[in-house]
């Protein structure tokens, strides 16, 4: 058996996974907390209205190169129809990616994530708004961030964020669940140049 192709992948791997290449590269955690509101389509069809509630958000990533964060997101929250005829809930985990696009406003991060969760829609009412839906979930959003201790780029920062999270129909039922969560996270930054 020729053992040189082998020899020559670890070799290369190991050249590109030396520290001294790599550099420092910080982790994130973070949990936040705020305000949800959405629209729905109960398991007919129908357009359920809109509904208003609470959200909260836990992340933990680590800085893949300058500027990109690689993470995980778990995700939590319900609300209640405006015309209290149904109650909603959505829960997911997302594989998550933050990126600083602007060197000049450093504080300007991008969220994009996608992932799995699911939702319910809980009738109220005598009108029968119900539906469930699980699959894919999906978020596009973005955070400004403020430092609140620490000179560097390590230290804890107050972000304030939105997020639009949407649960689209999977299997034979229309069900879906779109929401869009305003809060405030409270994030750790650690390890970074």
């Amino acid at each position: 058996m020729n053992r040189f192709p082998l020899l020559l992948l670890l070799t290369a791997s190991t050249a590109w996974a030396a520290p001294e290449d790599r550099g420092l590269r910080g982790f994130m955690l973070g949990v936040g907390s705020g305000m949800a509101s959405g629209t729905a389509i109960d398991e007919t069809g129908r357009e359920a209205g809109g509904f208003v509630g609470h959200g909260t958000v836990i992340r933990v990533g680590e800085e893949a190169i300058p500027g990109v964060t690689l993470g995980l997101e778990a995700l939590f929250g319900a609300g209640e129809a405006n015309t209290d005829k149904y109650a909603s809930s959505l829960a997911g985990l997302l594989v998550q990616l933050t990126y600083r696009p602007f060197e000049s406003a450093e504080n300007l991060v991008v969220i994009l994530g996608t992932g799995i969760g699911g939702g319910e829609l809980t009738s109220k009412g005598p009108d029968a708004f119900t539906g469930a839906v699980a699959g894919g979930l999906h978020e596009v959003g973005f955070a400004y961030e403020m430092p609140i201790t620490g000179d560097g780029p390590s230290g804890l920062v107050a972000a304030v964020s939105a997020r639009w999270l949407g649960v689209p129909a999977s299997g034979e039922t229309p069900t879906t669940i779109q929401t869009y969560l305003l809060g405030l996270e409270l994030i750790w930054y650690g390890g970074r140049d």
